[in-house]
């Protein structure tokens, strides 16, 4: 387990340069790779690949762990985009979701969360939870697009599930967003069946239809 590595022994067997974001052997485990030799082999994706006790693992994590006794709490970041660049200095600790922003096409001024689809000249505003992509809405303009995905991820981070995600966000269960007609549904159950009250094209207007709903529900 990752927890049976301790920053004592990594310290021990690697050396650390800040300068370079480089790992060296201190120690030599085999005659090939003698003490002071570069740590580690490039992965295919560019990230630096290190193996210790048989176990391979990432060189900004090791770093991360070498250095403040702690492991990553999520994925560690390369501020600059490059990921065999591993001076601390370009290391940050950020969610998923932070992480998926910093991609070149995002720094080369792409708005992240969003995505345009000429089929139907619409921005589509989504955003990542839990392993899943959870569509926002479809919008005019990139702006729009991107300022509903602003609003939608402000809190997302500590959510522990979509149904939290909704509650913290203040979206009733019975508002659910239909990717094919890019609208948002008002569903509820009636006679035990699930019914499509209203498909509207904004978020706020399907809760307020449901407000509506539940008001005559309620003095019926």
């Amino acid at each position: 387990m990752i927890d049976e590595l301790t920053k004592e022994h990594l310290n021990t067997i690697l050396e650390y340069n800040e300068d370079t974001g480089k790992l060296y052997w201190k120690i030599s485990s085999i005659p090939m790779i003698p003490a002071g030799s570069l740590a580690g082999c490039t992965h295919h994706t560019g990230y630096t690949d290190i193996k210790v006790n048989g176990k391979t693992y990432r060189a900004h994590r090791l770093i991360w762990y070498m250095v403040y006794g702690i492991w990553p709490a999520g994925c560690i970041d390369h501020i600059n985009g490059d990921r065999a660049d591993n001076r601390l200095c370009n290391l940050r600790d950020v969610s998923v979701r932070d992480n998926a922003i910093n991609k070149k096409k995002h720094r080369d001024g792409l708005l992240p969360g969003i995505t345009y689809k000429p089929l139907i000249g619409k921005w589509y505003a989504k955003i990542y939870i839990k392993g899943r992509h959870r569509f926002i809405g479809s919008y005019d303009s990139s702006e729009e697009a991107s300022k509903a995905y602003s609003e939608v991820a402000r809190d997302i981070d500590s959510f522990s599930d979509s149904r939290d995600a909704k509650r913290k966000l203040g979206i009733p269960k019975n508002i659910t967003f239909h990717k094919v007609s890019s609208k948002w549904r008002v569903q509820v159950t009636i006679s035990g069946k699930q019914t499509v009250l209203h498909s509207c094209e904004t978020m706020q207007e399907a809760i307020n239809k449901l407000d509506i709903y539940r008001s005559g529900v309620d003095n019926g």
